[in-house]
């Protein structure tokens, strides 16, 4: 029988060396997704009588994002196939 991590306060996280596990990832991943559902809709909301209905405002973030995957691919460099070491500064 192998021992259980156990969380203190030096590795509130639980795992052996102190990483993050998969499923504190997961519930990361999705308390994002509830947080960023429930902003969407209450802009999407709000937005919707001031520019002509909700599929408007439905629009005009969805324009938004997409809007933001364009400068993101237009101005962030690519660091596919890259070394970690050449693409981030030296930390101390």
């Amino acid at each position: 029988m192998t021992a259980r991590p156990v969380a203190t306060a030096g590795n509130p996280i639980g795992s052996p060396d102190g990483a993050p596990t998969l499923a504190v990832g997961a519930g990361w991943i999705t308390a994002a997704g509830m947080i960023g559902g429930t902003c969407g809709l209450t802009l999407a909301g709000t937005l919707a009588p001031r520019v002509g209905g909700i599929g408007v405002a439905l629009a005009v973030i969805a324009c938004a994002g997409v809007l933001a995957a364009v400068t993101a691919f237009l101005w962030l460099p690519e660091t596919k196939g890259r070394e970690l070491e050449a693409i981030a500064p030296e930390v101390a």
